[in-house]
């Protein structure tokens, strides 16, 4: 017998494949092989484009509208004026009334503060270059002669006398020799004076530099045993000592070595009733005090001559309600040896009196004559 033959495995139906319409495109066979990856492509930003319109006509100045006070740009000013400086010192009340009234007059003005004398003319010839000075008649006698040449004279002012306080006891200037004395600074008016003073009796003090008000504190304290200052009389610091402060003014004699350079002088009763018996004088020595201007400097001779018209300008008022050292002034004195300031003495000549001045020359002002 054969023997059984295996059974297959039954053979599952074949479907018949479906077909995509004719309409249809044939797709390609899918790959095996990963596809190529390609770099996605950037989008470009797209500008937009304004619309050009016809440039319209531009607006004329009334067409503009008017700017408000806030939002006009200010308007540039003008350049400063030029600042007139005045070197002063030693007589304290004296210069402050003149620098007080000069102050009101004119903005422009600024005061050097010095102590006089050697000072001044520092000032004046310095670099800080000071446009009009006080100093003494000593100390312009005693100026260098590339000074002189340099400083030209103005006017001549008043006097100012030496003053010689000390405390009881002491009754002659040779009475100091040893001891401590209160002078101005070195190179002052007052302690250029001390110096000569002293000199002239033979007296050698010891000086320390102290003035005003620290001076006579130290004096009633003991710390000194007198102070010199030079100031016109009635001198504002001593005219309130009163008698019971224990203190007095020392005559100072015109000895021959002063008489050169200084002038005489007296303190009377009536300037200091609380120093000075009734009746009775002190004998003393003076100074002159002199304003002076740069002879040379470029634009300062006319500043000069604009701070010289206003003093001037102002002695009448001061003569009138001021210190009476101001009734002294005679702007017309000379200086023997010193020429005048040229736009000063053209001032002076304009208004000194005349039978039939001339217009041109009459209201001819210190600033326009040093052009």
């Amino acid at each position: 017998a054969r023997p059984a033959k295996p059974k297959l495995a039954a053979r599952p139906p074949i479907r018949p494949a479906r077909i995509a319409p004719a309409t249809a495109a044939a797709q390609p066979p899918a790959s095996t092989q990963p596809a190529a990856t390609r770099p996605t492509p950037v989008a470009r930003p797209t500008l937009a484009r304004r619309p050009i319109s016809p440039t319209p006509n531009p607006p004329t100045a009334t067409d503009r509208p008017a700017l408000s006070a806030e939002a006009r740009p200010p308007a540039p000013e003008p350049p400063p004026a030029p600042r007139l400086a005045f070197a002063a010192g030693g007589s304290e009340g004296l210069h402050r009334e003149l620098t007080e009234t000069l102050r009101g007059a004119d903005p422009r003005f600024r005061l050097v503060g010095t102590a006089g004398g050697q000072r001044s003319l520092n000032e004046l010839l310095g670099p800080s270059g000071a446009d009009l000075a006080v100093t003494s008649t000593v100390a312009l006698g005693r100026a260098a002669p590339d000074a002189k040449a340099r400083i030209a004279f103005v006017a001549k002012l008043f006097t100012e006398e030496i003053h010689v306080l000390a405390r009881d006891g002491t009754g002659r200037l040779d009475d100091l020799d040893g001891k401590p004395v209160a002078v101005g600074p070195p190179g002052s008016a007052a302690e250029t004076a001390a110096r000569d003073l002293f000199a002239a009796v033979g007296a050698k003090p010891v000086l320390v530099a102290a003035t005003g008000t620290e001076a006579l504190a130290r004096l009633r304290s003991g710390e000194v045993s007198a102070v010199v200052t030079l100031s016109g009389r009635p001198a504002a610091e001593l005219s309130g000592i009163g008698p019971i402060e224990g203190l007095r003014l020392l005559p100072v004699p015109f000895a021959p070595p002063l008489q050169a350079e200084y002038y005489p002088a007296s303190l009377p009763a009536s300037a200091y009733p609380g120093l000075i018996a009734e009746g009775e004088r002190i004998d003393t020595i003076a100074v002159g005090a002199v304003l002076v201007a740069p002879a040379e400097g470029g634009d300062r001779p006319r500043r000069a001559a604009a701070l010289a018209e206003s003093i001037f300008g102002a002695l009448p008022e001061l003569a009138r309600s001021g210190h009476p050292k101001w009734r002294e002034v005679n702007l017309g004195a000379l200086l023997p040896d010193w020429p005048r300031f040229e736009p000063a003495r053209r001032w002076l000549a304009a208004h000194s009196p005349s039978p039939a001045p001339s217009p041109s020359v009459s209201s001819l002002s210190l600033e326009e004559a040093a052009r």
